[in-house]
């Protein structure tokens, strides 16, 4: 068995083009690729200069098989995103199904309760009513309380910083 491989050339020509000399035939960057893939041990050189372009040429070739790996992971993506949306938008609806016959019956309820003499409403529900009002009136007299306070925090911090610069005029001053 031969250690020694065969060295596969390759010809890149001016206009960018490969032509590989041991098939006699032009090849293109994922053809180069395949034969890399395959073990061969190959050298790409300058057809006017000379020059050893091999590793530019890998470069090439590893930025080519990315891009068609990032089209495939952009197509793997959105198709994931498509069967996703698919499967989160049915219980979804589901869900907003749910909630509207909730709201119905809700609302049922309540007409029943609010229906039983010329629409007026039921005790129950005046109980009702005057708990939630109570909570809200709590809830929006604490927050006016703790905006005033987050204001009079603001304001002596503000007095502290004259008393302060006063101070300092009049340690200056004598």
């Amino acid at each position: 068995m031969d250690r020694t491989k065969k060295i596969i050339t390759i010809k890149r020509y001016s206009n960018r083009k490969l032509y590989d000399m041991s098939q006699s035939r032009y090849i293109t960057l994922a053809e180069l690729g395949e034969l890399i893939r395959r073990g061969e041990t190959i050298e790409v050189i300058d057809n006017e200069t000379k020059a050893d372009l091999t590793d530019v040429t890998l470069t090439q070739v590893l930025m080519a098989q990315q891009k068609q790996k990032h089209k495939g992971i952009r197509n793997l993506v959105q198709t994931q995103a498509e069967i996703l949306l698919q499967r989160i938008s049915v219980p979804v609806q589901q869900i907003r199904d749910e909630a509207l016959r909730q709201v119905e019956r809700f609302k049922r309820k309540t007409d029943d309760e609010c229906g039983q003499e010329n629409n007026a409403p039921s005790q129950s529900m005046i109980t009702r009513l005057d708990a939630l009002k109570a909570s809200s009136d709590e809830k929006i007299l604490t927050y006016l309380i703790v905006q005033r306070l987050e204001q009079v925090e603001a304001e002596v911090v503000e007095l502290r910083r004259r008393i302060e610069l006063l101070e300092r005029e009049n340690d200056d001053m004598f």
